[in-house]
């Protein structure tokens, strides 16, 4: 037997451009408040100057060591990690192209 779920989202809009575990409006899965994250994270957050970067904790007992970064569904950065500690991830992202204005 097949199920299916569906779920009532609302729409939200980019309001910050750092986001902390703490912002949850902005974050859209995987995140909770005290910062413990699931096997992937989602978060929205406002497109700045600059390159994009992740900061993150990997715990002495997390078997997770590769943290890949996407954008829009595109893979911007990989990197593994040797071991826990405190750790960042950048990566240059191109301005968002703005959509093409459609007339009837």
């Amino acid at each position: 037997m097949d199920r299916v779920a569906a779920y009532l989202i609302s729409e939200r809009k980019a309001e910050l451009s750092w986001v902390t575990p703490a912002d949850q409006q902005q974050i859209l899965r995987g995140l909770s408040p005290d910062g413990w994250t699931a096997a992937e994270a989602s978060v929205l957050v406002k497109r700045a100057g600059g390159p994009l970067r992740a900061e993150f904790l990997i715990h002495e007992k997390s078997p997770a060591r590769r943290i890949i970064m996407l954008v829009d569904g595109q893979k911007v950065a990989e990197q593994g990690f040797a071991g826990p500690g405190a750790y960042s991830l950048s990566a240059n992202v191109p301005e968002q192209k703005a959509s093409p204005s459609h007339s009837p």
